[in-house]
């Protein structure tokens, strides 16, 4: 007899009503944000997974509609969507997503929810991603902390990832003050969280944010 033992968890995707959700086999949101709709860009890519070890990391597309007919069609029983997709079978695609001549003058002139200043601008960021021979990593990059850690945009994080982890595939998930990383034994005596949430607006292990949707990894201890 086996009972599961989470020994990390991060934070997931994007507020609920712009990404596609499924857990358990349960369709839990399929976006509900109308098309063109200034937050439509966040559900171009998933994570998912089928049975207790089998995960992956698929790219929608672009075109929103598509991308959520994909997941409906997509044989999983857990599907958390977002964006940007960073890297698309060794393609780091994510340098691309925002046009890289822009000033930050001028991306500061787009609203906060614009993928141009969403993912041209330096903010923390939380990032799934899977090599080659289909390792999971979590990875949490600080940010809001001058001099101390300054974030990573879109094509940092991208050719960050690239450069250290050579991943196949990677999918930006919600990051700012959704950052959390906590790893059992490590971190916080109490939470166990190792990165520095930005949502306490002190520089230490505390001041996590309530999220919607994360990803735990458990390990099967025997219960007897």
């Amino acid at each position: 007899m086996y009972s599961a033992c989470p020994i990390a968890g991060i934070n997931g995707g994007y507020e609920p009503e712009a990404i596609y959700i499924k857990v358990n086999n349960a369709i839990i949101s399929e976006v509900t944000l109308p098309p063109g709709h200034l937050r439509w860009w966040k559900h171009e890519a998933c994570i998912f997974s089928e049975g207790e070890r089998t995960v992956g990391i698929m790219y929608g597309g672009s075109d929103g509609e598509k991308a959520i007919e994909a997941y409906r069609n997509l044989e999983a029983d857990n599907i958390i969507a977002n964006a940007p997709m960073l890297v698309n079978d060794y393609d780091p695609m994510g340098e691309r997503f925002v046009d890289g001549s822009y000033t930050e003058e001028q991306l500061s002139q787009f609203d906060y929810e614009d993928y141009r200043r969403h993912q041209g601008v330096r903010h923390p960021r939380t990032v799934y991603a899977l090599t080659e021979d289909n390792d999971l990593l979590l990875i949490a990059i600080d940010g809001r902390w001058p001099g101390k850690a300054e974030g990573m945009n879109a094509a940092e994080v991208t050719r960050f990832i690239v450069r250290y982890f050579n991943p196949q595939w990677a999918i930006n998930m919600d990051g700012g003050g959704s950052t959390t990383l906590t790893i059992k034994g490590l971190g916080h005596p109490e939470t166990n969280v190792v990165n520095y949430p930005t949502d306490g607006g002190t520089h230490d292990h505390t001041g996590e944010r309530k999220v919607t949707t994360h990803l735990l990894v458990l390990c099967n201890e025997d219960a007897q």
